[in-house]
């Protein structure tokens, strides 16, 4: 894992909250942790769960540390927050092979097999309502050789909190996601997209996502009439978590992606949540403002038959 590359603030008291003990968090707790529950995955089996909860804490939050823990055989797990910013929504568990509904949530953070632990910038924050409600996704596989019994899938995000007034500024998550993706069997190929970045900012962390057909992601910002500016790129079978200080972007700019592909199946490779048969092109992106307020951006393109 590629760890932070800004230094970390100042520890705070740690008071772990399990988002099933009934408790609260207040001023004085320094850190809510989402807690998992735990479910079994079969030989040769994939799984996506969906767990609805609130955030235990009847106050807004500032969270300033994200770090992540699940055990083994987990591809990804993603918190999201009520697009709506609705509250105190019942609490229920399912299986979920389906793309999250970006109109009905907005991406808190994303983490890949390997995990996270990201200090954001001294002085900003994410800043979630209380009680505000929550999903998290798990994706688990349990293939491979030697798999001979199912396995076990747990884990946690903690949430570091600040302490009162010290954020100077918000940070939020860009989800972007491209649809677009259909290709023949035994060919090659590439997609891509850009969404439109608000006012000037930075972006300050970013990860891209595909299954195991990808091999290349790339991220550029780009004005319009002029060349794009790459700042990321990766051949990996997961692509990295990294941070940035110096990728500025600046009033017109927008954010584009793209994912590379080879497709040795004699079917066509098309998207959808699947690990081993069908394609993700997602970047996930955190970004703060110099002239506003960041909000969740989310940035889906679609292919022509959904408009």
């Amino acid at each position: 894992m590629i760890q932070p590359s800004r230094p970390r603030r100042g520890a705070l008291v740690f008071g772990a909250i399990g988002v099933f003990c009934g408790c609260n968090a207040s001023e004085e707790v320094g850190s809510i942790e989402l807690s998992v529950t735990p479910y079994e995955v079969p030989v040769g089996a994939e799984m996506l769960r969906c767990q609805e909860l609130s955030l235990p804490s009847d106050s807004d939050v500032e969270i300033v540390r994200v770090t992540s823990s699940f055990s083994t055989g987990n591809h990804h797990v993603h918190v999201y927050v009520s697009a709506d910013g609705s509250t105190g929504g019942p609490e229920k568990t399912y299986d979920c092979f389906q793309t999250v509904d970006f109109s009905k949530w907005h991406l808190l953070v994303a983490a890949q097999a390997s995990g996270l632990d990201w200090a954001l910038p001294e002085g900003t924050a994410i800043h979630v309502k209380g009680r505000q409600s929550i999903l998290i996704q798990t994706h688990y596989l349990n293939f491979g050789a030697g798999k001979d019994g199912p396995m076990i899938a747990e884990g946690k995000v903690a949430l570091e909190l600040s302490a009162q007034g010290e954020t100077r500024a918000r940070v939020a998550a860009i989800a972007g996601e491209n649809r677009a993706i259909d290709l023949p069997p035994y060919t090659t190929g590439r997609v891509e997209g850009e969404c439109a970045l608000p006012g000037n900012g930075e972006i300050l962390a970013m990860m891209g996502h595909y299954h195991l057909h990808g091999r290349k992601f790339e991220a550029w910002l780009r004005r319009e009439g002029e060349a794009p500016r790459p700042f990321y790129e990766t051949t990996l079978p997961e692509p990295p978590w990294m941070t940035y200080t110096d990728v500025v972007y600046g009033g017109g700019d927008r954010l584009g992606w793209s994912c590379e592909y080879e497709n040795s199946e004699g079917a066509p490779l098309e998207y959808g949540p699947l690990e081993s048969s069908q394609e993700h092109c997602n970047l996930f992106a955190f970004y703060m403002r110099e002239d506003g307020e960041a909000e969740i951006l989310p940035c889906e393109i679609k292919p022509p038959e959904e408009g």
